[in-house]
């Protein structure tokens, strides 16, 4: 019963994001914010990348971990479209000590030079955290702090979450609110720091999710990564902790063309201080 709706829950999600990347096709050759950011829209970038991690131990403690972390990104003068994916297998000594996998789809859809309207749907499947299957949706607006090689971001909206509980065998409907940062620096052009962070809050649960990365250049394409990312939940079942922290060294590769080849400069001179 408990797979089944599982099963459901994810079809229902991927018909949704599907359903965004299907609207937002429609809706770009209706943007027309300003003449002088008409001619950008064609300057579309589009790409990502995908890293992968391996920590093994041998001898008095056998354990190894795989992280696989990946991310696409398209972005015009009307929105940008960022899809995030996480999924981390451990085992210790033969047995499965931990399995998490996440999926997260983010549009933003520009109001102006500093506002911005974001639609979120976020998927989360953990074997061992408290919360053991997650569905959120959430819709708010946000503003650009920091533009340049500082670059920061912070949302504020209202969503509803589906949730499922380690000792439970149903899901839990709540509506959520729903605040989150993103904040990027840029040292020189080989290496850069970006830092995550979420909060979903309800009458059920409070989550955070946190997540530090620090990225090196290797060559064009090639990349290593330190990563660090911290969940934590209010709610927690007997013998279960309140939050879990996944630390990766990784190495990876973009492809594509990234999103910040695509100079902003002309775009934030044609729209007015908001």
């Amino acid at each position: 019963m408990r797979r089944g709706l599982a099963r459901r829950w994810r079809m229902a999600l991927a018909s949704g994001l599907l359903a965004m990347s299907a609207a937002v096709a429609q809706a770009e050759p209706a943007f027309d914010p300003l003449d002088e950011a008409q001619a950008l829209q064609t300057a579309t970038a589009s790409g990502g990348d995908l890293s992968l991690g391996l920590l093994a131990n041998t001898g008095n403690t056998r354990s190894s971990t795989l992280t696989a972390r990946g991310a696409l990104d398209r972005h015009t003068a009307q929105y940008d479209n960022r899809v995030d994916l996480l999924y981390v297998d451990s085992h210790a000594r033969g047995e499965l000590a931990d399995r998490k996998f996440s999926i997260a789809d983010k549009l933003k859809l520009e109001l102006g030079r500093r506002n911005y309207a974001f639609g979120l749907a976020h998927y989360d499947h953990d074997e061992v955290a408290a919360i053991r299957e997650r569905i959120s949706l959430a819709a708010g607006l946000g503003r650009h702090l920091l533009r340049g090689a500082d670059q920061l971001d912070l949302d504020l909206g209202l969503g509803w979450s589906n949730a499922q509980a380690q000792d439970q065998d149903g899901f839990e409907d709540r509506v959520i609110g729903v605040v989150g940062a993103v904040y990027a620096h840029a040292f020189n052009a080989q290496s850069q720091f970006r830092q995550t962070a979420q909060t979903e809050f309800s009458s059920y649960n409070l989550y955070l999710a946190s997540v530090s990365t620090l990225r090196l250049k290797l060559s064009k394409r090639w990349f290593v990564s330190l990563d660090y990312e911290l969940r934590h939940n209010r709610k927690a079942v007997a013998d279960t902790g309140h939050t879990d922290e996944i630390r990766s060294a990784n190495i990876g590769f973009d492809f594509g063309k990234a999103p910040a080849q695509a100079s902003a400069e002309p775009l934030l001179e044609a729209f007015p201080e908001n």
